[in-house]
């Protein structure tokens, strides 16, 4: 593991530190890739059950490194249609993009399709592409003292394209197309309006204190249910799953829980007036 992903596990509790601070904690390939191999690895750890993403320093994510991907500094111009090197720079800027937008894809879709709770640990501002993890993440806890968020790929000539994905389905049309547009830093207050934060804390004591009391409520919910609870929103709130298919799904989860080793040890606790260890109980 390199310095820039840190992992830390607390019994059931997993925290990923994204640790390049002198960068705003921005995006290489090389550092997506790391950090997926790490987030695989917790996803099949039936001991986990919660996963915490944070950054080091005064930004939680900057989005993707611009200097350290495949965008190019030096235009192109109108001769290149003359020039075969200028041809092969297309193709190469071309391929390069595609696999930004392939693995920066996969990064997301891989977060928000986990079956774990993953809890977004806001130490500071949010920009780009970094607004699209805080948005793939369940709970989202931010230190008011620092936390903005901010479309900035409009100032730079770029489109908030991957990202734009999963924000425009939860923020709605007209908020996303104003702050997309106008690039505008978005404070707390606006944020716990929009219904995009869950919670705010007052400094760096209180975030971890807020993150702790989540962290504790969710420890005390079955894991396997929480992830078949974020399975079953995702397909109630899909386009392109019909309504039959959508009855049929909650059909057959209702039938699969009433069956479910969760659900009896669950119910044989609450009848016993007991606390459900759902990780002792060989579930």
């Amino acid at each position: 593991m390199s310095k820039e992903i840190l992992l830390e596990i607390n019994k059931h509790v997993a925290t990923i530190t994204l640790n390049k601070p002198e960068r705003g904690n921005s995006l290489t390939l090389s550092m997506i890739n790391e950090f997926l191999s790490i987030f695989r690895e917790l996803e099949n750890n039936s001991s986990i059950s919660i996963i915490i993403i944070t950054g080091k320093g005064k930004y939680f994510c900057t989005g993707m490194d611009l200097q350290r991907t495949n965008i190019t500094s030096t235009p192109l111009t109108s001769s290149f249609s003359k020039n075969n090197n200028n041809n092969n720079k297309i193709d190469s800027i071309e391929n390069g993009s595609l696999k930004t937008y392939e693995i920066g894809t996969l990064f997301y879709n891989t977060i928000k399709s986990s079956k774990k709770v993953i809890i977004s640990k806001i130490n500071g501002p949010v920009l780009g592409g970094g607004i699209g993890l805080m948005f793939v993440t369940d709970i989202r806890i931010c230190n008011e003292k620092n936390f903005y968020f901010c479309f900035n790929e409009v100032k730079v000539g770029l489109l908030p394209a991957i990202i734009s994905q999963y924000i425009v389905p939860e923020l709605g049309l007209f908020k996303t197309k104003q702050y997309m547009l106008t690039g505008e830093k978005i404070f707390t207050k606006q944020a716990l309006n929009d219904g995009i934060i869950s919670t705010s804390a007052t400094d760096d004591n209180d975030l971890n204190k807020k993150v702790e009391e989540y962290t504790k409520m969710l420890l005390s919910s079955a894991p396997k249910a929480m992830g078949k609870i974020k399975k079953l929103i995702q397909i109630i709130n899909s386009t392109d799953i019909n309504d039959d298919k959508k009855k049929d799904f909650i059909k057959e989860q209702f039938i699969q829980m009433m069956n479910s080793e969760e659900a009896i040890h669950g119910i044989k606790a609450f009848s016993m007036k007991q606390i459900p260890d759902w990780f002792k109980s060989n579930m």
